[in-house]
């Protein structure tokens, strides 16, 4: 390989050999502001994916995805309404664990303004989430799992987070959606409060592993 200012980077044959040319990088120390410096134009092959053809990421990044966005109008009102966009939540947490949701009754005076850069992990991918003005972002997490067996997918983890707080004092019971339930489909955790939930997973403390505190309420 041979890197001159301004110029493209370019192989010296074509018997490439791509473990020594990473190697020579290594040994260069030059690192990738190196390579910038010295004025390339072009990525070096060494950094280029050989089992992925030009083909296929231009059709990746064609590809159109259409994030589920809701419309919540008429869902108190109208029976038949209620049903469709009952199926149409449903559907997007099988097959997104993601989406958003309009005309929920909020007052977009106390919704925050639009924030770009969101992003959801979906099919192995990381989609742009298009901001829907006045909408709900609705991310179907660890909870999930208390639905069913097989449901509804989380989207991993999100470009960007927002904190919340709890009611602890709620003494509601939260756990598997009972009509969701059958002897071939089993509940997997029991019905806990907030304040339960939030003690346990609260005193923890900091030294702890990634797993979710919820693995304390499996049946």
């Amino acid at each position: 390989m041979v890197v001159t200012s301004g110029a493209d980077v370019h192989d010296d044959s074509n018997n490439y050999d791509k473990e020594k040319e990473l190697k020579a990088f290594d040994n260069s120390k030059a690192g990738v502001k190196g390579l910038v410096d010295a004025g390339i134009t072009k990525v070096p092959r060494m950094f280029i994916r050989s089992d992925i053809s030009s083909n296929t990421l231009e059709t990746t990044k064609k590809t159109q995805y259409n994030i589920p966005v809701i419309d919540l109008q008429g869902i108190e009102d109208d029976p038949r309404r209620h049903k469709e966009i009952s199926d149409e939540v449903r559907h997007a947490s099988e097959t997104w664990g993601f989406f958003q949701i309009v005309n929920h009754g909020i007052p977009v005076s106390v919704l925050e303004d639009h924030i770009g850069g969101l992003q959801v992990l979906h099919e192995d991918k990381w989609i742009d989430v298009p901001c829907s003005p006045g909408a709900l972002v609705i991310n179907i997490a660890y909870f999930e799992r208390c639905f069913r067996k097989r449901g509804a997918q989380s989207a991993g983890k999100l470009g960007r987070t927002e904190s919340f707080s709890f009611r602890t004092s709620d003494p509601r019971l939260y756990g598997p959606i009972k009509e969701l339930l059958s002897e071939e489909n089993p509940p997997k955790y029991r019905e806990t409060t907030v304040r339960d939930y939030a003690m346990y997973s609260n005193g923890r403390g900091l030294d702890v592993d990634d797993t979710s505190p919820l693995l304390h309420f499996r049946l």
